[in-house]
């Protein structure tokens, strides 16, 4: 089956009564989603919710006003191996092939969620470069780190 071009993020905003939320993309397991509460807690499979066919079912109602984010994490792996002597069977390198397209998805989805500077700018390591060349985008995520809505997941620069 051919993998659509999506982005592999859902959000929903709790009403206090829904459980139920679909899911509008592919993915291989219930294992491979990843939901965040917008108190940035990271939820549980099986604890916080089930997956029943292309839906998150909730054991208890996402709180009215909270924004539940659900997103797809393929493990980054391939499953399979092939071997030199014999055939491919065409299901097994199909499944690898999406596999690959479904994380290339997922590392574009997380990327257009990052500040990113020149790689030839010289001062690109230092913070008050960013914090006066994205004014408005800094302000924007002290609010959401205010408002506990901001997920930090680590970070680290590179030379």
């Amino acid at each position: 089956m051919a993998v659509a071009e999506i982005v592999p993020i859902e959000r929903y905003t709790g009403d206090g009564k829904q459980t139920e939320f679909p899911i509008g993309w592919r993915f291989n397991h219930p294992s491979h989603l990843k939901l965040v509460s917008s108190t940035a807690r990271l939820l549980v499979l099986g604890r916080d919710y089930q997956v029943v066919d292309q839906q998150v079912v909730f054991n208890e109602p996402p709180a009215a006003g909270g924004v539940i984010a659900i997103l797809r994490d393929t493990p980054k792996e391939r499953s399979g191996d092939y071997d030199e002597t014999g055939s491919i069977p065409g299901s097994s390198l199909n499944f690898n092939y999406d596999a690959a397209i479904l994380m290339i998805q997922e590392l574009a989805e997380e990327l257009s969620r990052c500040v990113k500077g020149s790689a030839t700018n010289p001062n690109a390591s230092d913070e008050d470069y960013y914090i006066k060349r994205f004014v408005e985008l800094f302000e924007e995520i002290k609010k959401r780190v205010e408002e506990g809505r901001w997920e930090c997941e680590g970070g680290m620069w590179l030379e």
